[in-house]
């Protein structure tokens, strides 16, 4: 009976060490999330990237729908399959993709004074073509 204990202990403590949680291995990867939603708002606007577009739309990714998110599309941002290759560029318009929450990107405007818009920049977007 002894022995039959001592091996299950050793057996628990074997297995325990397999299943201790460790860090991923790309532990330093930033962690992206879905979007998408009903453009509500556009601007054209100037990132460090080049031409960007600022949106702002009504999540359709289970947060309050009536607390709009602002996200920016500039010239590296992917397009999603099957969706057009083309950044949303009027209000109603439909927009899916993956975002990259960690990053605070900000993009401005070239009026007098310049107007500084913060949002999301955006990994990979699609937009519907109407």
């Amino acid at each position: 009976m002894r022995r039959f204990l001592l091996s299950c202990l050793a057996t628990a403590l074997f297995i325990g060490t397999l299943t201790i949680p460790t860090a991923p291995a790309h532990a330093d990867t930033p962690v992206t999330i879905s979007y998408g939603g009903t453009v509500i708002w556009i601007i054209p606007c100037i990132s460090d990237e080049g031409f960007s577009i600022w949106t702002l739309e009504l999540s359709a990714r289970g947060v309050d729908p009536y607390v709009p998110e602002a996200y920016i599309w500039t010239d590296l941002t992917f397009a999603t399959p099957p969706m057009i290759a083309i950044p949303a560029w009027h209000p109603g318009q439909q927009i899916l993709g993956v975002a990259t929450p960690e990053n605070a990107f900000g993009c401005w405007t070239t009026t007098v004074p310049p107007t500084y818009w913060w949002g999301i920049n955006e990994d990979t977007e699609g937009a519907s073509p109407i």
